[in-house]
């Protein structure tokens, strides 16, 4: 009994977290577009994903400006999310 709602919290926790990612992706797709830049859904936007980015921006800084530490994170990202469903429907 206690097992189930431990897992039935922790996929609660992991349908959150995927939200989060989905806002992440979006966001970033959002920034290859630059009529989008000064629109309340950017800023919105922008303003939920500043925690994610101020984490994994300027971590990996390859030649020519790119930063890879973006990317490196939300593959990390999606990957830890994976972890934690496959958890949530063990338990």
């Amino acid at each position: 009994m206690i097992l189930t709602i431990f897992g039935e919290g922790l996929r609660v926790v992991y349908y959150l977290l995927m939200m989060y990612y989905l806002i992440i992706v979006m966001y970033t797709i959002c920034t290859w577009i630059e009529s989008l830049y000064y629109t309340k859904l950017f800023s919105a936007l922008r303003t939920i994903v500043s925690p994610f980015t101020k984490l994994c921006s300027g971590k990996l800084v390859v030649g020519g400006g790119f930063d890879l530490g973006y990317m490196l994170g939300l593959i990390v990202f999606y990957f830890l999310l994976n972890v934690l469903r496959n958890i949530s429907y063990m338990i």
